[in-house]
């Protein structure tokens, strides 16, 4: 699917406008960190490209829904908000009640991150992409779009944070589908943080690193090597590459919005761009989440826009019913 076809800004309850853009959506473009850091890197000013989606200002923080891209031709799908339960029922009653396999909705959620990414890098000669990739079902998402990219002819690195016995189920699926491709996979599951520090330090350094560790099933803090590993990745957007977590920032409680860890910042990712999967998650709407979820961009992974509608909570109107996303939210 084309991620940014159908794109709305969240706003409050009380707002029901709603747009379709092919550029940044929010905050007078790609707002925050994410425009910051495109601009940072010589010839990667489109870091964030269309799918982009701020909530105001160019700073994180601002106003939901200011400076949103308007369209005579707007056909915007409605939003909607997922606590983990629900999200987890999601998929379980995909499988069961609409015979959609699980890898079915992983390879959905890769093409619509994919499309994101494609977008932010035209123009980028020799785009680098390192995936961090954990090992359930966001380390599949992350390692399916390694497969993807590759097809793009871009270049991927994979690190694994864990052992690969670990990577069990779809994750195991696209893992093996990424070996045999012959795709680069660094194994970091010893020493993640310092695997990661090796391969940021290389010659051609990535223009673009993905946060695939953990998803919305995470329910502990990251300690220890991931909290690491976590604060690496953080670190290295100073360099001028985003950061962008699929999901949800590893280490953000996806109904709270508040860190996991005793830690503080370091246990948690703060990203530049979230790309939500099929809806907005709880926890993001939470005054303190934006500081991690950064800009906000929700896709479609084909999941039956009745169920969608029939266990999310919809943020705002819009033509066309559910079909879990397709919409930039801000805020």
């Amino acid at each position: 699917m084309n991620s940014t076809e159908h794109t709305g800004v969240a706003k409050p309850a009380s707002e029901t406008s709603a747009t379709k853009s092919g550029g940044c959506c929010g905050g007078g473009g790609c707002g925050g960190g994410a425009k910051k850091a495109a601009e940072q890197k010589p010839g990667h000013e489109h870091a964030h490209g269309g799918g982009c989606c701020g909530g105001g200002g160019g700073g994180g923080g601002g106003g939901a829904g200011a400076g949103e891209h308007h369209h005579a031709d707007a056909q915007v799908q409605a939003i909607y908000v997922f606590s983990r339960k629900q999200i987890r029922e999601l998929d379980r009653r995909a499988a069961e009640d609409y015979a959609m396999p699980t890898l079915l909705l992983m390879e959905n959620a890769a093409r619509g991150v994919a499309g994101i990414i494609l977008e932010g890098l035209q123009g980028v000669e020799a785009a680098h992409v390192l995936i961090v990739c954990g090992p359930g079902n966001n380390g599949g998402d992350g390692l399916a779009l390694a497969r993807h990219l590759h097809n793009h002819d871009l270049r991927v690195t994979v690190l694994l944070a864990a052992p690969m016995g670990k990577y069990v189920g779809d994750a195991r699926v696209n893992l093996t589908i990424a070996q045999r491709m012959g795709l680069r996979i660094v194994d970091g599951a010893e020493r993640p943080a310092a695997r990661f520090a090796e391969v940021v330090s290389e010659k051609e350094p990535p223009h673009v690193v993905v946060d695939a560790l953990f998803g919305t099933g995470l329910d502990r803090a990251s300690v220890g090597s991931m909290s690491e590993l976590i604060g690496e990745m953080n670190g290295y957007k100073s360099h001028g590459a985003p950061l962008i977590a699929i999901d949800v920032p590893s280490g953000l409680d996806a109904d709270s919005g508040l860190p996991m860890g005793e830690d503080g910042d370091g246990g948690v990712v703060i990203a530049d761009l979230t790309i939500a999967l099929a809806g907005v998650k709880a926890g993001f709407m939470a005054p303190g989440a934006r500081a991690y979820v950064g800009e906000l961009a929700v896709i479609d992974i084909g999941a039956p826009k009745e169920l969608v509608a029939a266990l999310g909570h919809r943020l705002h109107g819009g033509g066309g019913g559910g079909g879990g996303g397709g919409g930039c939210c801000g805020g």
